[in-house]
């Protein structure tokens, strides 16, 4: 099997067009075919780009960076309890939110326990709206991580310091802004470029 790959500049992001000789293709996404054999890049090693997305499973409690043309690493997060909270003189259901969102602010809190000892917390917005979700760090991040259940913050994404630092590379290569996909699970679907593009694709 012969295949060769041509990438097509455009805006933010690099189209991957896929020429094939002797194969089927089955994913096409902005009209391009996807070659599902796009292997998983550790979060160390991943190089941001302008036009890279950000998807949490909030059911594994993972997150991926996507690139949009052709790539992801994955990382642990923590999400909202799944309980009633009474937070902030709030009393909500802390379960984080199934939907797109668009990281836009970066606010610099005072709280250092809560959001990690620089304080940072990037800003989602919902439909245009500014939101209290957000994602950030916590001083106590790698022993919650270690806990019997990642369901620990009142609704906002948790990563590590390190995670925050790659995140928030793309929010300024994306002129700081990132769109953010948080979804319940896979529905036993394999991990694959092809799936995780599909999700992202839709808030272009």
């Amino acid at each position: 099997m012969h295949i060769q790959f041509l990438a097509v500049r455009t805006g933010f992001s690099t189209l991957l067009v896929l020429l094939a000789v002797g194969t089927v293709l089955t994913d096409s996404v902005f009209g391009a075919v996807l070659p599902p054999e796009i292997t998983e890049t550790a979060v160390e090693h991943w190089e941001p780009t302008s036009g890279d997305r950000l998807v949490i499973d909030t059911k594994e409690n993972i997150g991926y960076l996507v690139h949009l043309d052709g790539g992801f690493t994955s990382f642990p997060v923590l999400t909202g309890q799944r309980r009633t909270v009474r937070y902030i003189g709030r009393i909500y259901n802390a379960t984080t939110p199934v939907r797109t969102w668009e990281a836009r602010d970066i606010d610099i809190k005072g709280d250092k326990t809560t959001f990690g000892p620089r304080g940072i917390f990037l800003r989602l917005f919902y439909k245009e709206e500014r939101t209290a979700y957000g994602i950030h760090s916590h001083r106590s991040m790698q022993e919650m991580l270690g806990g019997d259940t990642r369901f620990r913050s009142m609704g906002c994404i948790l990563v590590t310091d390190d995670v925050l630092d790659v995140i928030l590379r793309s929010f300024a290569l994306n002129e700081d802004r990132m769109v953010v996909r948080t979804v319940y699970g896979f529905d036993d679907q394999n991990i694959t470029f092809p799936l995780l593009l599909s999700l992202v694709s839709k808030a272009v």
